[in-house]
């Protein structure tokens, strides 16, 4: 009798076990959409609204140099996702300022160079010097690497990128003159009708790149919704994804012979340890097993796995995977468009 309780008390402590919850979004009314994981702790990180803007569209999957990647585009610049690299290289940022010249037609090696002289710092790199309040601007900004509160040159090259222009008047789209300057990642606006810090401004290169397409400018596609497409944005992104294979009915256990399957193997938790992917017809078909998985984690804690679903695509993973590593998985699959 006593071995019985035991037994009764250990299955209970196994259903207390919470499961992990999803990390709260932050949506902006302004634009009706919402950041959240990576994406939303580096925005708020790095320089939030002042340096990004709001976001523009949702997380979603794009082909950048012949290969998806998981991005989110905001007004000032483009996030990307590559959570095959170490923070903070596990988001990138779109090289908007040399997108837009090339969207222009305007090739910047052909600017006129700069001076290297002792009131600028001057960039042998590119032939450009910057100077003044936008040189002031640069070195306040920058990506959090070392986390000192004071900004390092290598901190802002990692937010701009290096100036590929001299400072020069332009018109821009509200049809007045202001003097920029171009950096591989952002242009530079002077503002001398605003009061500091605000006389020195962004441009909104995230909704210039994004509404006018030529060619040139890096190729961003979005990717159809699919089993075959989210397993390939997995490896893409460096996510383990191996020794893929279409299932069986053997594979499917006691779960209902339902869409049409995909097992795959995740090395780093064990030799037979991974997910399953599903394409379904119906939301019906989609339902039955979800709720199969679902009721066998509720039903012993022992038996939880991690389940996504994104449109007619659902995602079964097991459940000793760690929560930040499962909601990678995640991400990679809420971001393609249903």
């Amino acid at each position: 009798m006593k071995r019985i309780l035991l037994l009764w008390l250990f299955c209970c402590s196994l259903l207390a076990i919470p499961h992990p919850t999803y990390a709260a979004e932050r949506c902006f009314a302004e634009t009706g959409y919402c950041i959240d994981g990576r994406i939303r702790s580096y925005w708020e990180q790095n320089g939030g609204l002042p340096v990004f803007g709001l976001p523009i569209g949702p997380q979603e999957t794009v082909i950048i140099d012949n290969a998806p990647v998981v991005v989110q585009r905001f007004e000032r610049n483009r996030l990307e996702l590559h959570p095959e690299k170490k923070p903070p290289y596990d988001v990138l940022l779109g090289r908007l300022g040399v997108d837009r010249l090339t969207q222009q037609s305007r090739d910047w090696f052909t600017f006129p160079k700069g001076q290297n002289n002792n009131t600028c710092r001057y960039f042998a790199e590119t032939g450009h010097s910057v100077c003044g309040m936008i040189l002031k601007s640069w070195r306040t900004n920058g990506i959090q690497i070392d986390n000192k509160k004071s900004i390092s040159e290598a901190e802002s090259l990692a937010l701009f990128g290096m100036p590929i222009s001299e400072q020069q008047t332009e018109t821009l789209s509200d049809g007045k003159q202001y003097v920029v300057q171009w950096f591989e990642r952002a242009r530079f606006e002077l503002h001398p009708e605003n009061t500091a810090p605000y006389d020195v401004l962004l441009g909104l290169l995230g909704n210039e790149t994004a509404t006018i397409s030529t060619q040139g400018v890096a190729t961003v596609i979005p990717v159809k919704l699919s089993a075959a497409n989210v397993l390939a944005a997995f490896k893409a992104n460096g996510l383990e994804a191996e020794s893929t294979y279409t299932m069986k009915p053997k594979d499917y256990g006691l779960g209902p012979y339902l869409g049409r399957g995909t097992r795959f193997i995740i090395p780093s938790l064990c030799s037979d340890c991974g997910g399953r992917i599903f394409d379904f017809d119906n939301a019906n078909d989609l339902s039955a097993v979800e709720n199969y998985y679902v009721s066998l984690g509720k039903a012993s804690a022992a038996l939880f796995s991690w389940t996504f679903k994104n449109g007619n695509v659902l995602m079964q993973i097991n459940g000793t995977l760690p929560e930040d590593q499962a909601y990678k998985y995640r991400d990679i699959l809420m971001s393609f468009t249903p």
